[in-house]
């Protein structure tokens, strides 16, 4: 038999996380799974849930998610795997959730004997770029099954929802798509035309060491000190200003959208990039743009250290002769002039110092998708990815 306190314990901690992720209970009153719904929902720990407004009812489930203004909902009602993702994921398409949870009530056999009294608890979870499915599998007489139904569920909600607990819970953190690679790959356009179909927010993660590399320049920062450099980027001013057709980037209220492009100020950007606490800086800031509904982001290490839990990367390479002739194109579009040998010679060494610096080093993550754009067009280039992005995200965004 459970310890009470122990599913006391439970209750109350996914009532707290249950708050924290503005999330509310959504069951049917009377379904598969209402039973177990009741016993939960009933204990002395989840008397709260009812207090703070966290549980609704209804025999009308679609209709009811759809007056749901919450990011997170957690259902109960489905009878199998399939119809717990089902569940889990057809809420995501009546509701404005970002997050579904389902949670089966106690299951048959599922392949077992007939006979035998064994039951199942299956919770599934979805986000609008991934769906999850886990099974807790049990069997005695049809008392124990019941309360082991009700701790394995509350077990199971607690991991979801408490970030520490398990690897579970990254899936309460909003999607990440990363493209990697060396410069002139396409990787940045590909970037902000993926985060525009998928309606998802967009971060060029080289722009922070652009920004940085500006206002060290600015301030005459010498750009070989480490401490300076570092303590710089801990507190810079900066802000960025997401619009339809371009991110507008402001350094202490001046706009420097145009100016963190030039020449120079992309050398001093990888120079300074190769210090350790520098890039540990960043890391924080780039960090923070990960927000719903999701974030599509390029660079040179964003799959392999600042979103090791992307969903999907993407690692881009190309013929360096023909990434030279992509910059050159760029610098004359934008009115600057620069010899396609001078191009060239700097993106070797630009190669060089990303690929051999000591820290986060310029690499595929070891389950990225290479994709080598040297004959490809811009148009090509988003249609091979889009295929595999549509193949990962199982969700309608």
């Amino acid at each position: 038999m459970t310890n009470p306190q122990t599913l006391h314990a439970l209750t109350s901690q996914i009532g707290e996380a249950l708050t924290a992720n503005r999330m509310m209970l959504v069951t049917a009153e009377s379904c598969t799974g209402g039973g177990l719904a009741y016993e939960i929902t009933h204990m002395p720990g989840a008397s709260a849930w009812f207090e703070r407004g966290l549980i609704a009812y209804s025999n009308a489930a679609k209709q009811n998610l759809l007056a749901v203004k919450t990011e997170t909902l957690l259902q109960f009602g489905a009878v199998s795997k399939q119809t717990a993702v089902e569940m889990a994921q057809g809420a995501l398409l009546h509701s404005p959730a970002q997050i579904s949870i389902a949670i089966t009530g106690i299951a048959g056999p599922e392949g077992g004997e007939p006979q035998k009294p064994v039951g199942t608890v299956w919770i599934a979870w979805a986000a609008r770029a991934a769906h999850h499915a886990h099974c807790f599998y049990f069997e005695g007489d049809r008392n124990a099954i019941q309360e082991q139904a009700i701790y394995h569920a509350l077990e199971g909600l607690h991991a979801i929802l408490l970030p520490d607990s398990t690897q579970m819970a990254p899936i309460l953190l909003p999607p990440v798509i990363t493209l990697d690679g060396p410069g002139g790959t396409g990787k940045g356009t590909l970037s902000q035309l993926i985060a525009q179909k998928l309606g998802w927010h967009y971060l060029d993660s080289g722009t922070l060491f652009r920004v940085l590399a500006h206002a060290a320049l600015k301030a005459q920062v010498n750009l070989e000190d480490e401490n300076a450099l570092a303590a710089l980027a801990k507190t810079l001013p900066f802000q960025f200003i997401e619009n339809d057709t371009k991110t507008r980037i402001l350094l202490e209220n001046e706009e420097v959208t145009d100016a963190i492009r030039l020449e120079d100020c992309s050398n001093a950007a990888s120079k300074i990039g190769v210090f350790p606490k520098v890039r540990q800086a960043i890391t924080e800031h780039l960090r923070s743009f990960r927000k719903w509904p999701g974030l599509v982001t390029d660079g040179r290490d964003m799959g392999t250290v600042i979103f090791p839990s992307a969903i999907l990367k993407f690692f881009l390479y190309a013929d360096q002769a023909e990434r030279a002739k992509r910059r050159e194109r760029q610098l004359n579009k934008q009115g600057t002039y620069a010899t396609f040998s001078g191009i060239l010679q700097n993106l070797a060494e630009r190669d060089k110092r990303d690929q051999e610096r000591d820290t986060a080093p310029l690499r595929s993550a070891g389950d990225a998708i290479l994709v080598d754009t040297t004959t490809l067009s811009i148009e090509a280039s988003l249609s091979k990815l889009m295929t595999h992005i549509n193949a990962v995200l199982p969700i309608n965004t």
